[in-house]
């Protein structure tokens, strides 16, 4: 309520001016209604959207939480692991060591141990190696000699077969000639001795015929013929006896054969003994020299096992050091978890103060709209009064706007503004200050980058008519009047820009303190 400081003449007299200005002053009431109830809508649809971010940002605020205390756990059972993981491969190291250190011990002896029984073992085998060689040697020689008997004996035997076959032979055809001889002999003497009957006969008859003539030529002619067949017989007689010599060579050559044949069988066995003998020796060194082979095998196999035995200690190292290596990066990782953890509560901190940087500027803004709906200009009030009553509103809504404009820039906190007669007073005589004249468009200078385009027209626009209007405490009525309804007239392209703000589907992303004042504008309103 503005003061009365005036007489009551000059009341009276601006009574009678103020009659016939009722009819302008009722539009500039319906104008700033409707304005105001604009700006309620809009102011409560940003409410809502803020009350929207607001659930989204506290949802998400409780899900960071849950996850951050997580990752702690995680952090400290995964320390914990990686602790319990670093004991245990220390104490496996350090028995892999111990281990180690025995096995090359164990190495080292077995190896001087075994160096020396190769040592050895190489020393007998090269004497065994030479006296097998000299050995071999003269078993090749005998062997060569045996080989040379055997040819001889091959070609002794073929040629033995050869005289057997043939002493066969013409002992077959000796037989066949005797047999032949003796047939023929036989027959010789049977037609011999018919002949010499036949004759004798013929002769007897022949002699009876002329035994008493020619009993001499018959006597002298038989005579003869006698001797003829003696020397006959005494020539088959030294034939047989040729034949029976022949026959006597001839069995006494196959007995020599016989002879040789029962020597050479006899040399034939005397070999073959010599030779299974040799084959024995042979055998006897095989089997050493397979000994000695698998010796020389074992001592390789124990060489790689040695070998084996040294990679697998190379491996164990390279593990060991892996696993250092991951033990490191594991540890890089929990630190690096940890600063991000830490990094994490600081923003949770800083949205926090936020949070109650900006409950606390909606608490002043709260406080200030109630104060505002809270006022009421009296009916008993004239025109001036009105007017100033529509300035206080308009100068408490743009500071409570200014304010909420520095809260959405997430700058630090505002001090904490008195709206309504501290300011109002001095409008109310027209003493408005250059400087404070200045500050007045500052709040809509600072405009952020998420507000709507409705705020810059109110910036523009809103801020120069507010300004124009501040300076009509000074003017008459009738320059008040149409001050007003100039007024009037410039809240229409403001009145269209609203209109045109409410179709724009795509809203602008909104700070966190615009969102936690709409959603407490939001609340109250509803109260």
């Amino acid at each position: 309520m503005a003061p009365k400081k005036k007489g009551g003449g000059k009341k009276e007299d601006a009574a009678k001016e103020a009659r016939p200005e009722g009819t302008a002053e009722q539009p500039l009431a319906e104008y700033s209604r409707e304005f105001y109830l604009l700006q309620i809508r809009d102011l409560e649809k940003r409410l809502a959207r803020y009350q929207r971010k607001w659930d989204e940002l506290q949802v998400n605020e409780t899900l960071f939480r849950v996850e951050y205390d997580q990752m702690a756990n995680d952090n400290k059972e995964i320390v914990a692991f990686l602790k319990k993981t670093l004991n245990q491969r220390v104490d496996e190291i350090a028995e892999l060591n111990d281990q180690l250190l025995s096995l090359q011990q164990a190495k080292e002896s077995e190896k001087d141990a075994f160096e020396a029984q190769l040592a050895q073992v190489r020393h007998e085998f090269q004497e065994t190696k030479d006296q097998l060689t000299s050995e071999n040697m003269l078993l090749s020689g005998k062997m060569a000699a045996l080989e040379e008997f055997r040819i001889q004996k091959d070609d002794l035997m073929g040629k033995f077969a050869a005289l057997e076959e043939q002493l066969k032979k013409q002992e077959d055809d000796h037989k066949e000639y005797i047999y032949n001889l003796e047939r023929k002999a036989v027959l010789d003497k049977d037609r011999l001795k018919k002949e010499m009957m036949q004759r004798v006969n013929v002769v007897a008859a022949e002699f009876r015929k002329v035994s008493n003539s020619q009993m001499a030529e018959t006597t002298k002619r038989t005579i003869r013929e006698n001797v003829a067949i003696n020397v006959q017989l005494a020539k088959m007689s030294d034939r047989s006896y040729d034949l029976i010599q022949e026959n006597d060579m001839l069995k006494e050559a196959q007995a020599e054969m016989q002879k040789q044949l029962e020597m050479l069988e006899h040399n034939e066995k005397q070999m073959a003994k010599n030779s299974f003998s040799n084959q024995k020796m042979i055998w006897m060194l095989t089997n050493k020299c397979k000994e000695q082979q698998v010796l020389v095998d074992e001592y390789r196999q124990q060489k790689e096992a040695m070998q084996q035995l040294k990679a697998a200690h190379e491996m164990l190292q390279k593990e060991n050091q892996a696993l250092r290596q991951e033990l490191k990066e594991l540890k890089e990782e929990v630190r690096r978890k940890m600063v991000e953890g830490q990094s994490q509560a600081k923003l949770l901190e800083e949205e926090q103060k936020l949070r109650k940087n900006a409950e606390r500027i909606l608490n002043q803004a709260v406080q200030a709209l109630k104060d505002l709906l809270q006022e009421r200009p009296s009916d008993e009030e004239d025109g001036d009064s009105d007017v100033m009553f529509q300035l206080r509103h308009q100068e408490m809504l743009r500071s409570l706007l200014g304010l909420l404009r520095r809260a959405t820039v997430a700058g630090p906190a505002p001090q904490e503004q008195v709206f309504g007669p501290q300011k109002t007073a001095n409008r109310e005589h027209g003493l408005e200050s250059p400087a404070e004249s200045q500050l007045h468009p500052a709040p809509c200078l600072k405009t952020s980058p998420v507000i709507s385009h409705h705020l810059l027209v109110q910036r523009g626009q809103g801020a120069q008519l507010f300004h124009s209007m501040s300076k009509t405490g000074l003017l008459s009525k009738t320059t008040r009047i149409g001050t007003i309804r100039t007024y009037a007239s410039a809240m229409e392209p403001l009145m269209t820009s609203w209109s045109e703000e409410k179709q724009v589907k795509q809203q602008p992303i909104l700070p966190l303190p615009e969102i936690v004042a709409r959603r407490s504008l939001q609340g109250l309103l509803t109260k």
